[in-house]
């Protein structure tokens, strides 16, 4: 969609014109003006609210100012979220002013046609589904035990709200925040911005009842956690809290707590690593925050169905007692080992294939960004008696070869190190799937595998070696706080460095101001690191001792059982 308007306006004294432009998305508008005859006028740029208040002859606050005077001339544009735009022409001169203005208008995404038609493809892609595939298997009971909705109905009513809330953030902060503070904020993209990262942020802090069943917390998310083993999925157990990936984007936490009637249990939403990446990276960049806050949403209703499909079938029926060093099942133990082993060598894969792929970023990267340093050095140094043209083509040849080059021999470097190390990890990861889905449905194994306590034992062994891959993946398995010690390092190292530089200069009270800024910036920084070094410790050291408990008692129940033939 676009516009294109221009002409001549003549505007009578003490009056105006107004231009108005509304996208209500994403777009650019340019506009020149030329100034033919008369007094001097000014131009406005308002919002709608502001642009009422200019109506009504209320103090109003503009976004942008311009004075206009005979055989002026300007052109302006501007891009990015544009919901509404009025540009005013004022008149408070005693004559007549007449001035030719033209304006070019290009929306490239509208939320107003966008909504139609995603609502559109959803209703088609639905009804393709129901026709093509059938109506899968439904898990969740018709009516809840306790709650008259769903949890995929209950989430669709969340998620209704919090689609306006950006909005409804959006002029809240625009009527609270006075003239002359936080300017920026004035612009509606950047009350936007903040409505959707406050969104982003509810989105993922809102924790859902989901039942209450008779049982005491410490043996209701063990028991839960082996069922769902036994489904196949991937689970990790941390105190009071489960972790189960539901996508490769998406997951759920579900937390256990003591009460009267016996234990409630929540859940909230949650991602995984990559889908932390997706949103980290979404949200950096403000123009695709919108997509970041979709992302979300649909990682919410996600959840919610498989809290409703999945978990609260297993709460309903009878509960297991679950625990290492109490008497189970050898299959139990089998499966429980099993399942671990699989996503743990799993987990390390991902991070050892995420290390391997951001090590090949960071050579590439420092192979351009050496390319302008050699192609310089060329052009000035290297081919200083050639002409100009010369200079100039061969020092681009130059640098382009020699980053092309390195990034290359770099890139193979690197593959002979650490692609047969990935390919084992991947090897294992997939070994243990399969030896898994054979001990559930029962099965022996094939002549040529081993055994599943085979795989258990040589599995234990590899702990400590996919314990410490995974660790090395600290950015990959945890975006989020490395996001915010990236952040709070650069703009600590930042203000750190320009208090040096006005100390250099003798601007002491400056140069104060800015190392107390930076210290106070690095000591989050330092802080979260702490939390998070400690964290995978209490992590790593958790994981080793659930696992020589399991392995411990297993290995007894075999030695039992060899004993007893």
């Amino acid at each position: 969609m676009s516009i294109h308007e221009g002409g001549t306006i003549v505007i009578e004294p003490g009056s105006h014109y107004t231009v108005h432009v509304a996208f209500y998305g994403f777009g650019a508008v340019e506009y020149s003006h030329s100034m033919d005859t008369g007094p001097e006028i000014y131009l406005l740029e308002l919002d709608r609210r502001n642009y009422d208040k200019f109506i009504s002859g209320e103090d109003y606050e503009y976004t942008g100012y311009q004075s206009l005077g005979y055989g002026g001339s300007g052109t302006s544009m501007m891009a990015g979220f544009i919901l509404e735009i009025y540009f005013v022409f004022v008149n408070e001169e005693e004559e007549p002013a007449s001035f030719h203005f033209e304006i070019k208008g290009t929306c490239y995404f509208s939320l107003l046609m966008a909504m139609p038609v995603l609502g559109a493809v959803a209703t088609i892609a639905y009804a393709m589904r129901r026709r093509f595939l059938g109506i899968e298997p439904v898990e969740e009971p018709l009516v809840p035990a306790q709650g008259g909705l769903t949890e995929r109905r209950k989430a669709l009513l969340v998620i209704a709200g919090l689609v306006v809330l950006p909005i409804a953030i959006m002029y809240v902060l625009g009527l609270v925040i006075p003239t002359g503070i936080a300017f920026f904020f004035q612009a509606p993209f950047y009350r936007l911005y903040a409505g959707v990262l406050i969104t982003s942020a509810i989105v993922y802090l809102l924790r859902f009842r989901l039942t209450t069943i008779p049982g005491e917390p410490e043996h209701v998310l063990p028991a839960l956690a082996h069922q769902l083993r036994a489904s196949r999925m991937r689970v990790t157990e941390r105190p009071g809290l489960l972790s189960v990936q539901v996508s490769s984007l998406a997951a759920i936490r579900i937390k256990a707590r003591a009460v009267p009637e016996g234990t409630l249990v929540t859940y909230r939403a949650d991602a995984t690593p990559a889908g932390w990446s997706i949103i980290a990276i979404l949200l950096i960049y403000s123009v695709a925050s919108p997509l970041s806050l979709a992302f979300s949403l649909y990682i919410l209703y996600r959840s919610a169905g498989f809290a409703g499909r999945r978990i609260l079938p297993k709460l309903s029926g009878p509960l297991v007692r679950v625990s290492p060093t109490t008497g189970l099942s050898t299959r139990t133990l089998l499966i429980e080992g099993l399942s671990e082993a699989r996503r743990l060598s799993a987990e390390s894969y991902e991070a050892a294939r995420s290390n391997y792929q951001d090590a090949i970023i960071v050579m590439v990267t420092i192979a351009f960004l050496m390319f302008p340093i050699l192609a310089w050095f060329t052009g000035a140094y290297l081919l200083e008696g050639f002409t100009a043209s010369t200079r100039i083509l061969a020092s681009f040849g130059v640098g382009m070869a020699a980053a092309v080059s390195s990034s290359l021999v770099s890139w193979r470097l690197l593959a002979a190190k650490k692609k047969s190390k990935i390919e084992d990890l991947r090897l294992w990861s997939a070994r243990l799937e399969v030896a898994l889905s054979r001990e559930i449905e029962s099965k022996p194994p094939l002549d040529a595998e081993p055994s599943s306590f085979e795989l258990i034992a040589s599995a234990y062994e590899k702990l400590p070696e996919w314990l410490r891959t995974r660790r090395r993946a600290g950015m990959f398995r945890e975006p989020g706080d490395w996001l915010l010690i990236f952040w709070f390092s650069l703009m600590g190292a930042g203000l750190g460095l320009a208090g040096i530089l006005d100390l250099s200069r003798g601007s002491l009270t400056t140069g104060a101001i800015f190392l107390a800024l930076a210290v106070c910036l690095a000591a989050p920084a330092a802080l979260l690191y702490m939390k998070w070094n400690r964290r995978l410790g209490e992590e790593t050291a958790r994981t080793t001792a659930d696992w020589g408990s399991r392995f411990a008692s297993l290995k007894a129940q075999m030695e039992k059982y060899l004993g007893s033939v």
